[in-house]
């Protein structure tokens, strides 16, 4: 879609002079208090801790090294070749942290690569990313397993199973939100039918034990599927999380589905959900001629307009919208591209000095069906965060899944086809086209990337391998000068 039809078919509304209350966040003692003050202004510069880079989902790294005079210089500092990785690298006290398809986590030196440790918590994949917080590791995967593991030897300390219907799969990064591990649960009956029926949730976990202290329904009878394949961004100070949900499996959709949902971190009470695409309900097995697959899978960004604070999340319709964080009330919203089944905001979009940077799926290849479907053409794009309007829209030959990451006038993604792509918060032009994928893997998918890159110590750490089934080749890739 051209610039000028996105600018044209968009739509504002005025934001309410509603004050934003504040509440205290609970005290938190030893190495919870170290959790409750990992945010965006918290952690040291060169971590970045979690999927989101923060809790705040930022993805904006405070790194200098690399800039658009140099970014064309970079090369292979190590390769870590293995099994498919599709989340992005922790990288924390100059160690990465990453997990793969072989149910491996891992530990490097982020600046050599060497092995450190590598743990492995089941036989199949484990596709989010790491969240690093005081001595732990937190990861989820495969069939309903979230873990936690010791951060300096990788032993394991606790596996909980948060799902129990069959081809549950879980594709939310966990977040420690004070002392509350918050992620969200998946199922792949949207491909593969099954018995009982997967109804979706988000699940609050005690970080010591993994025991479950909440479960938020987001798909109450009659409603089926809804998988939350977004992780959280979360507001201490409001003690709220907020995350994304995905459409429903069979009718009648749920109020919940494709939704952008806020929750109590400390009870899981829903405290406000706001649809984006109502009446969707999809499987790839079915017929229904309203099914869209619109989920909201991205991760939602938090920032401030005008000292308001408020949260902003892409959905594959195509759509960004901006709401209150306590109130839930629509602020603005923009179309940045059309929806397609592996269209519209697929990317976890940036936000940096009040500004959206973002990458759309704007047409797919279906293949030989939705397992083998491409996103074949896709857009980069910078919205006003005040008010969504288009700054910059370029487009380009790929789309792709994963996130946005930003740092020194510069935003990082991959496509799916296993280019690391790198151009200017400016204008949007193009300074990097490089590829970093498996060039012998059997298929374009597996020779692809889907994971979004982190930027650390002057270095960019990414995954590569992918699929949509079990298990791909892959591993995680350092680039630097």
């Amino acid at each position: 879609m051209a610039a000028a039809a996105i600018l044209a078919a968009a739509t504002a509304l005025p934001a309410s002079l509603d004050a934003m209350s504040t509440r205290q966040a609970d005290t938190i003692t030893g190495t919870l208090r170290l959790a409750a003050a990992e945010n965006a202004m918290a952690q040291a510069p060169a971590d970045w801790t979690t999927f989101g880079h923060d809790l705040a989902n930022t993805r904006t790294a405070q790194e200098t090294t690399l800039s658009a005079a140099n970014i064309g210089s970079v090369r292979t500092r190590w390769n870590a070749a293995g099994a498919a990785v599709t989340g992005t690298p922790a990288i924390v006290g100059g160690i990465a942290y990453y997990s793969d398809f072989d149910g491996y986590l891992h530990a490097r030196n982020a600046t050599t690569g060497a092995q450190i440790w590598r743990t492995r918590l089941r036989d199949t994949m484990l596709p989010g990313s790491p969240y690093v917080s005081g001595d732990s590791v937190y990861v989820a995967g495969d069939a309903g397993f979230v873990y936690a593991v010791n951060r300096a030897t990788g032993q394991r300390r606790w596996g909980v199973d948060i799902e129990s219907t069959p081809n549950d799969r879980i594709w939310s990064s966990p977040v420690l939100a004070g002392n509350t591990v918050i992620v969200g649960t998946g199922s792949y009956q949207v491909f593969i039918e099954a018995t009982p029926v997967y109804r979706g949730s988000v699940v609050g976990l005690d970080p010591a034990t993994g025991r479950q202290k909440w479960r938020a329904s987001v798909c109450d009878a009659p409603c089926t599927g809804v998988s939350v394949w977004s992780s959280a961004a979360v507001d201490l100070t409001a003690r709220l999380a907020y995350i994304g949900t995905g459409q429903s499996y069979y009718t009648p959709a749920g109020p919940m589905s494709d939704a952008l949902v806020a929750i109590n971190i400390d009870t899981g009470r829903i405290v406000w959900s706001r649809q984006f695409t109502a009446g969707d309900s999809y499987t790839a097995y079915t017929s229904n001629p309203g099914g869209r697959d619109y989920d909201i899978g991205a991760a939602p960004n938090l920032f401030a307009i005008n000292g308001r604070a408020v949260v902003g999340v892409g959905d594959k319709g195509g759509m960004y919208k901006v709401f209150d964080r306590l109130t839930g009330a629509l602020i603005w919203e923009r179309r940045v591209s059309n929806g397609t089944p592996l269209g519209g905001v697929e990317h976890t979009t940036a936000y940096a000095s009040g500004t959206i940077y973002g990458v759309a799926n704007t047409s797919i290849n279906p293949g030989d069906g939705r397992s083998s479907a491409t996103p074949n053409q896709g857009a980069v794009w910078a919205l006003d965060a005040a008010t969504g309007t288009l700054r910059w829209f370029r487009e380009i030959s790929e789309g792709g899944f994963g996130g946005v990451a930003v740092a020194n006038g510069l935003m990082y993604f991959t496509t799916w086809e296993g280019t690391l792509r790198v151009h200017r918060i400016s204008d949007g032009v193009a300074v990097l086209n490089r590829y970093i994928g498996l060039s012998s893997a059997p298929t374009p998918i597996e020779r692809g990337s889907a994971s979004g890159p982190s930027i650390s110590g002057g270095l960019i750490y990414v995954g590569y391998g992918w699929t949509w089934d079990l298990r791909a080749r892959g591993g995680v890739i350092a680039l630097g000068l």
